[in-house]
């Protein structure tokens, strides 16, 4: 399964990823680990879908953050409402890639680790 990027009624033009996560999430997960990312890791697009205003933060960091309100780690990127999103942004080496929310959300995020 993809992720489309969709703003309105077209979607823009998005690389895909060559891998994906796609999954309910609720709580933190661990998308890549900071050992994997050896020159980086480039995000394509992204889509939380929930019956709410829930959001999916994406955290780079060297280490999981304990949820998705931990102000102690950088947050790289923020998905919510009900569309996806074309995100076009470079992780750094040696940052793990971590998805946190508070709420029963469906998640896919497209990326290629570099």
């Amino acid at each position: 399964m993809s992720c489309p990027a969709i703003f309105g009624d077209y979607a823009l033009p998005t690389k895909l990823g060559s891998s994906f996560y796609h999954a309910q999430l609720n709580g933190v997960v661990t998308i890549v680990a900071p050992g994997t990312n050896v020159n980086g890791i480039r995000l394509g697009t992204g889509t939380a879908l929930a019956v709410t205003d829930a959001v999916v933060v994406l955290f780079a960091a060297t280490s999981a953050p304990s949820g998705y309100s931990d102000t102690s780690k950088q947050i790289a990127y923020q998905l919510g409402g009900v569309r996806g999103t074309h995100i076009d942004l470079v992780i750094p080496a040696g940052l793990g890639l971590y998805a946190a929310t508070g709420m029963n959300i469906q998640f896919c995020l497209n990326y290629d680790i570099l």
